[in-house]
């Protein structure tokens, strides 16, 4: 495990409790939906202290992302499950997730406009991770151990 993997698993580990990444099969699941929960949770406290400054596109773009963090996407979770992901994936996902983290804080922190300038940034991520797992799609369908 590298140096950057290892330090953004522990930044991860830090801020979303129970976080351990995606290289063990078991855990996976559970990783993506701590990230999910707390990306997700922070959205919407910073949804509804600043909902009366945003215009009904910034809002529609936030509930839209905020739903993504409610309900996993489908094709990332059926992939994640039973893929044997090398170590490179698990560092790229792991990175992502950083991100994730680290602008859910900055919403946290964040007045209005700064909530709206991080919602396409966390939608990419969302989008990165799934582009993460390309090569592995198709293969995830192999029993579980």
């Amino acid at each position: 495990m590298g140096d950057t993997m290892k330090d953004d698993l522990a930044y991860v580990g830090e801020q979303v409790p129970g976080y351990e990444g995606y290289g063990d099969e078991l855990t996976r699941h559970a990783s993506d939906v701590r990230i999910r929960t707390t990306v997700g949770a922070k959205l919407a406290e910073a949804r509804a202290a600043h909902a009366s400054e945003l215009d009904a596109d910034a809002l529609k773009a936030l509930d839209a992302v905020i739903l993504q963090c409610v309900f996993a996407d489908q094709d990332f979770v059926k992939t994640i499950e039973h893929a044997d992901l090398h170590a490179e994936a698990n560092a790229s996902l792991v990175g992502l997730d950083r991100k994730l983290v680290e602008l859910a804080e900055r919403v946290e922190r964040g007045d209005a406009v700064e909530l709206s300038a991080c919602v396409a940034e966390i939608e990419a991520n969302f989008a990165a991770r799934l582009a993460a797992l390309a090569p592995y799609r198709g293969l995830e369908s192999r029993p579980a151990r």
